[in-house]
């Protein structure tokens, strides 16, 4: 089965999982449920669901060859419909594939990178179990600590302190396009054998009477042995702006779990675009400066000559990780603008689209006031 509807155990309604509380809480009948408990109870549904299908294959297994499933045209060609894996179909250039929802059977429309989503119109959280497979399975996920609420708040707080924002830009309309989605990285440990020489430059200036002085002091630096680079991280999503995202980080890494489906029921969640290989060159960059500054940090140089880093690096872990994020994206004139926030921190980061139109009127109201004030201050000087 490649759809799974997360239901409550007590009731049978759609659940998702509640950031503010750790756990999943029904909207029906308001239980609570961990995260274990309930991946526990949806697998005791899919083994009987499992067997019951299993029984209907063997009642149906002695009937007529032509009972088989699918339908074959006039040139013998295999017309039936792969239900189970997902139809796929091009939308406005992005592929997107079609699922059939487990819990009222209407069709579940994912982007071709999409692993979570909703179900429009029984509005159940779907998980799709094909697209968590193999080298697409997760290995650690950072689940959700802030909720929707707490980061539209934290939405209009940032929009109240700007000026000149379009009209609409902070409406209930808006407010409620802000999407809760786990975006994939590449995690790395990455171990440094140093081998660091160089100069190192202290340069002193002062006066004394009418003379100025400068003192130049050298130093030789030689740094070797091993350093552990870990938990540098990378995007592995080529389809949102990475800029903006490292502005809202760091997360927490202490708060990593191994990776359960059930942490993205109630949210959406892609699949890494750039494979760990591509990414790899990135992290070892990211190692180098890391190692490089340390290096720096230990000796007490403004500056360095005849620098020699022979340092040799190696990946010692590599890890598929996916970490929270609510992203508002508002679309202005054509363009583009994202406001993000750390879905576990609530850190926050945005860009404003500027009202023109807004920001004239207002900057010839105050000319005309200011002038009003100059001729008012001219008459009474006079």
């Amino acid at each position: 089965m490649s759809v799974i509807n997360y239901k409550c155990p007590a009731c049978g309604a759609p659940i998702e999982f509640n950031p503010r509380l750790g756990k999943f809480k029904c909207g029906y009948c308001f239980t609570e449920h961990t995260e274990e408990e309930l991946t526990a109870y949806l697998e005791k549904l899919q083994a009987k669901t499992a067997a019951a299908d299993e029984s209907a294959g063997d009642a149906s297994a002695g009937n007529n060859a032509a009972t088989e499933s699918g339908t074959r045209n006039d040139s013998g060609e295999n017309t039936d419909k792969d239900t189970a894996s997902g139809n796929s179909s091009e939308t406005g250039g992005q592929t997107v594939k079609v699922y059939q929802c487990a819990n009222c059977g209407a069709e579940v429309v994912a982007g071709d990178t999409s692993t979570a989503a909703f179900c429009y119109y029984c509005h159940s959280p779907v998980v799709i179990t094909d697209r968590l497979k193999g080298n697409f399975k997760p290995d650690r996920i950072i689940p959700f600590k802030v909720d929707k609420k707490t980061a539209v708040q934290k939405f209009l707080e940032w929009a109240g302190k700007k000026k000149f924002t379009p009209k609409g830009f902070t409406s209930e309309m808006q407010q409620e396009k802000i999407t809760g989605i786990y975006l994939p990285y590449w995690q790395a440990d990455i171990d440094a054998k140093v081998d660091y020489h160089a100069v190192g430059v202290n340069v002193t200036r002062w006066s004394s009477g009418d003379r100025d002085y400068v003192k130049t002091d050298k130093y030789k630096i030689d740094r070797t042995g091993d350093i552990a680079v870990n938990n540098l991280q990378k995007l592995a999503f080529s389809k949102i702006d990475e800029s903006l995202l490292n502005s809202i980080t760091p997360y927490d890494e202490a708060e990593m779990k191994n990776f359960s489906a059930g942490y993205l029921a109630g949210f959406f969640a892609e699949q890494y675009t750039e494979d760990k290989e591509a990414i790899k060159p990135a992290l070892m960059t990211q190692a180098k400066q890391t190692t490089t500054a340390l290096i720096k940090e230990s000796t007490s140089c403004t500056h360095f000559e005849s620098e020699k880093d022979s340092t040799a690096y190696s990946v010692r872990d590599q890890r598929y990780v996916l970490l929270p994020s609510w992203i508002l994206t508002y679309i202005y004139h054509g363009k583009p603008y994202v406001f993000a926030v750390n879905g576990q921190t609530g850190t926050t980061c945005g860009e404003l689209p500027l009202d023109k139109a807004k920001a004239a009127l207002t900057s010839g109201l105050l000319g005309i006031v200011f002038g009003a004030l100059m001729f008012l201050g001219g008459m009474f000087i006079w």
